[in-house]
């Protein structure tokens, strides 16, 4: 994805978003327009969503022809307090579907992270959260809900999710040993060569659906 309401480079904020030069995304980490992927994870899943297929080479995405938006919100595994302006961004830029491969454990009502979907929703972008993942292994306790967001739990073939999917969810989907693109050095699974990595987990199945 692009925004083609931006000049890049010019350090100005074209098209009054209030944020310069976000032709790509933008990065709620470091506040700024790289918003680079240094741990893997959201390489992992975008490559899911939307690797390009039909070219011979390495992993073929659930939608090829998608085109993914950068928007970061962690730091290798610490979360930044952006998760909800980062939603409200993804909307307001246009972004058709929103996938959500994070999550936290527990947020109140009525929260920041509500009525950022709730915005989401109202300019028409669809919200899919990934299940959580129990630990692997322990009781999943499901960290939050949306009624309107779809959450997705982790599928076992043929049928069925794993248990430590969370059971309260809308939809399962493939997340055990799903092969897909590596970036950074977070993620921990078997690769293949130097750009393909093996990972599990409710974040995969996310962006199947997505």
């Amino acid at each position: 994805w692009a925004n083609a309401g931006e000049i890049a480079g010019n350090s100005i904020d074209d098209d009054g978003n209030g944020f310069v030069d976000d032709s790509w995304g933008w990065d709620f980490v470091t506040g700024d327009n790289n918003p680079f992927d240094g741990h893997g994870h959201g390489t992992h899943v975008a490559g899911i969503a939307a690797a390009v297929g039909d070219n011979g080479i390495g992993v073929l995405g659930v939608a090829p022809r998608a085109k993914i938006m950068s928007v970061r919100i962690f730091s290798g595994e610490e979360q930044s307090s952006g998760g909800a302006e980062a939603i409200v961004y993804a909307a307001e830029s246009g972004a058709d579907v929103i996938n959500n491969s994070w999550g936290l454990r527990a947020v109140p009502g009525g929260s920041a992270l509500d009525d950022a979907v709730d915005t989401a929703l109202v300019l028409g972008s669809i919200v899919v959260f990934a299940g959580d993942n129990g630990d692997f292994g322990l009781t999943p306790t499901p960290w939050w809900r949306h009624p309107d967001a779809i959450s997705v739990s982790m599928a076992r073939p043929p049928f069925g999710a794993f248990p430590f999917s969370a059971s309260d969810v809308d939809i399962a989907a493939p997340g055990r040993d799903v092969l897909s693109l590596r970036g950074g050095t977070g993620m921990n699974g078997p690769t293949i060569g130097s750009n393909y990595v093996v990972g599990s987990g409710t974040s995969m199945a996310a962006p199947h659906v997505a």
